[in-house]
């Protein structure tokens, strides 16, 4: 009777042939892989990378949306405003700007400087009635029918604004009114200036400090960051001044660098949708 043949395990990636049999003596063991063609092992291996990468990722998104949640359920949702698309944010300097200073504070040209502020048709706007309804309600316009009239709040604030700056001189802001209505509505203002304040909760830093101590290259600078090395930008001149002569010689700064809303994309979304106010006189005067 011819011999068995009998074979090794392939170790060396290699088929064996068709029609052949692989048998093992009794103390061989069979090992799968070992006798798995290279190319199936490799895949195998392939495999199994890309299910460990597939839940390192699966888990570090977990994480992500989880933290996001997190932060975001903190938010509760902002009341509804159509303005909201035209909400962009920019970086902005404060600084002194010369229209709005002066001896004469009664000037012409200071009146109209906060005139330009305080937006087309001082901020108010109107709205056909599809868009009004997705909003608290307000007053149909008689000259407009279907339309109905809003207004931006940033502009009621700078209106308010100037209310205050004007209530100093009443007699020639407001000769017609009384002392009380003049009172009351400068009262009003201060009151919803100080909300308005209190609910923006502006998070920038103040500082106490003279550019006169540091060099031009950085005082003149327009993006004064905290990552610039100011502390080793002293001049000569406050080196020599005393901690005590350092405190007493720093005033508050204000012109530091705040998150803002944009305040020209808002200008323009209003001045689109603006209460004419030539219409309104116009018909004021024809339906009295």
């Amino acid at each position: 009777m011819p011999s068995e043949k009998k074979y090794e395990p392939l170790l060396n990636g290699a088929e064996p042939m068709a029609g052949e049999e692989i048998t093992l003596d009794d103390d061989k063991t069979l090992d799968y892989p070992a006798i798995l063609p290279r190319s199936r092992r490799n895949h195998l291996r392939t495999v199994r990378i890309l299910v460990g990468l597939n839940v390192v990722l699966a888990t570090l998104l977990f994480l992500v949306v989880g933290f996001w949640w997190r932060e975001n359920a903190k938010m509760p949702t902002p009341p509804h405003s159509p303005a909201w698309p035209a909400v962009k944010y920019v970086n902005k300097r404060f600084k002194k700007d010369d229209r709005f200073y002066g001896t004469d504070e009664m000037d012409p040209n200071m009146d109209k400087a906060w005139k330009n502020i305080t937006g087309p048709s001082t901020g108010h706007i109107t709205l056909p009635a599809a868009e009004a309804q997705k909003n608290v309600p307000s007053l149909e316009l008689w000259f407009k029918p279907g339309y109905y009239l809003y207004g931006l709040d940033m502009f009621h604030q700078l209106h308010c604004l100037d209310i205050i700056r004007r209530s100093f001189f009443p007699k020639h802001y407001f000769p017609n009114n009384s002392e009380a209505e003049t009172l009351r509505h400068k009262q009003h203002c201060f009151d919803y200036l100080r909300q308005s304040i209190m609910c923006a909760g502006d998070v920038t830093l103040d500082h106490w400090f003279n550019y006169t101590w540091t060099s031009s290259s950085y005082k003149d600078s327009d993006n004064l960051n905290p990552s610039d090395d100011w502390m080793n930008m002293y001049t000569q001149n406050f080196k020599d001044l005393s901690r005590k002569q350092r405190s007493q010689w720093a005033p508050l700064m204000w012109d530091t660098t705040h998150q803002c809303r944009d305040y020209d994309s808002l200008y323009e979304w209003v001045r689109d949708r603006q209460l004419v106010d030539k219409d309104y006189k116009d018909d004021t005067v024809k339906n009295p």
